[in-house]
């Protein structure tokens, strides 16, 4: 009976420890919020005149969401490295990441000269 209570007693204090985790990362994207994000974060370089100069520069139109929040993810956690990514990012929240990967993937993928047609 005792072995029986602590493990629930474990179960319990597990379960209520993930609930605001869960509860944090299951907050739906702004997408006014993410635009705002984007054109103040992202556009300098990700804008259509920059993504026809600096071919290095992925274009983010249309990508997919959870992908974008994955790299963001990255660049925060040091898995991928970028002075300027770092920099750009440094002070936002996963919500706001979630926020500008969402707006990201509801535009429409542009089509810049020079790309091979589908």
């Amino acid at each position: 009976m005792m072995n029986r209570s602590r493990a629930l007693l474990f179960a319990g204090l597990l379960l209520s420890a993930s609930v605001p985790a869960l509860a944090a990362s299951s907050e739906q994207p702004d997408l006014k919020r993410g635009e705002q994000l984007v054109k103040t974060r992202c556009m300098a370089c990700h804008n259509t005149t920059m993504l026809k100069q600096v071919r290095t520069y992925p274009s983010l139109y249309g990508q997919k969401s959870a992908y974008l929040f994955k790299q963001l993810t990255d660049f925060k956690e040091g898995r991928r490295t970028s002075v300027t990514m770092q920099a750009i990012i440094q002070g936002l929240t996963e919500q706001d990441f979630r926020d500008a990967a969402e707006y990201w993937g509801s535009l429409a993928p542009v089509k810049l000269k020079g790309e091979a047609k589908e």
